[in-house]
């Protein structure tokens, strides 16, 4: 009688404890992530928001991921994607992120992101669902400062000032200078 109740308590225990192992790296992963990120981008933008970054970090990944050609896409900035990655048909953000490395490059400011997904995958006609660990390394011009209300669609050319939609040109239509989305908002230079 005794090894029945045990049995019974270790299948009602056990989801718990598989939850409990999938979350562990997520939340050892992310500790001091958040103060971290704060106190270094808060060095070139006192109104800088954390939870605004980490929407726009996600934001930035999925756009990217779910782009039909990402190097094509004016927020991108690096080589071709694994060609995995277009198996990729759905992206679930497992509550965290940390930072790997945050670095100052001439104007510009780096971060380098582990953000831990639960992604499905869609080959040979059959759905699975893995448990990611992806790197995003962005920037952004430490010269200018982000705009909440930035909007992708509406941006202004920093040649000449004519505004246009930036996901259909990737140069201003009217001076035809390369749009530089790094100086206005985060862009996305690689994901691994």
């Amino acid at each position: 009688m005794f090894f029945i109740v045990l049995f019974l308590a270790g299948l009602w225990i056990s989801p718990l404890i598989f939850t409990m192992a999938e979350c562990m790296p997520v939340t050892f992963g992310m500790i001091g992530a958040k103060s971290k990120i704060t106190s270094r981008l808060r060095k070139y933008d006192e109104a800088f928001s954390y939870d605004y970054f980490e929407g726009k970090a996600l934001s930035l990944l999925r756009m990217t991921i779910f782009a039909k050609d990402a190097t094509k896409t004016v927020q991108y900035r690096g080589e071709a994607l694994p060609k995995s990655y277009a198996d990729i048909v759905d992206m679930d953000y497992r509550g965290g992120l940390n930072v790997e490395k945050i670095a100052q490059k001439g104007e510009y400011i780096e971060v380098t992101l582990k953000v831990y997904m639960k992604n499905t995958y869609f080959t040979k006609e059959k759905c699975k669902k893995k448990n990611d660990t992806m790197f995003v390394r962005m920037r952004h011009n430490i010269t200018w400062k982000v705009e909440p209300d930035f909007s992708i669609v509406k941006v202004c050319c920093h040649g000449c000032g004519g505004s246009f939609d930036a996901t259909k040109h990737r140069n201003c239509p009217y001076c035809q200078q390369e749009y530089d989305a790094g100086r206005d908002d985060w862009e996305v230079l690689e994901i691994m």
